[in-house]
């Protein structure tokens, strides 16, 4: 699969997901939401059983291997989906080196610092009401600040649909220079 261009790929219909899965002997998986690890351990399972080296018909092999590539190439799309989605409701804005701890106070009087294990910059995860603008719950709201990235200009990184209304409750000045994350998780792709 690795040789496999994921582009080649596309969504698959209810159906043909279903039928992709009768193959590997795969049951019980969402078209939406499946389990990549059930797929990969069926396929495993069932390679063993049917490989040529093993005495297997080579034939079946390869409707086996082709139906693993489909779904796999299914998963990956949606993945991909999910990410251009999260992409598309981002936004980061740099931030200079000496504002920095300002913009931590600022944040941690605000939202408090709540920091994961696995993102230790995460200052705020969690529901998001806005303030100022009628008390309307804006959606979930995500801030990362990026004190130390590879091109050395520190970032603010939230993740909300209505990232507009977060910025302009925030009282961030408009001509203030913000790009799409894209650029940042690009620069951490090469690191």
């Amino acid at each position: 699969m690795s040789n496999v261009n994921i582009q080649e790929f596309k969504i698959l219909s209810d159906n043909r997901f279903n039928e992709l899965c009768s193959v590997l002997g795969v049951s019980k998986q969402c078209v939406y939401a499946p389990d990549r690890k059930v797929i990969e351990k069926a396929f495993r399972r069932a390679a063993l059983k049917c490989h040529p080296d093993k005495g297997g018909d080579p034939v079946v092999f390869k409707k086996l291997n082709d139906a693993y590539n489909k779904l796999i190439g299914h998963v990956q799309k949606l993945e991909q989906q999910v990410e251009a989605e999260e992409l598309s409701n981002s936004i980061l804005i740099e931030i200079s080196k000496v504002s920095v701890k300002k913009w931590v106070e600022k944040l941690n009087n605000r939202y408090g610092w709540h920091k994961t294990e696995n993102c230790k910059s995460i200052i705020f995860e969690g529901p998001y009401k806005q303030f100022m603008g009628r008390s309307v719950n804006t959606g979930n709201l995500t801030l990362v600040l990026y004190e130390d990235p590879p091109d050395g200009i520190p970032k603010i990184h939230v993740r909300s649909k209505k990232y507009m209304a977060w910025i302009a409750e925030a009282g961030l000045p408009v001509h203030m220079h913000v790009e799409k994350v894209r650029f940042l998780l690009q620069s951490e792709a090469k690191v």
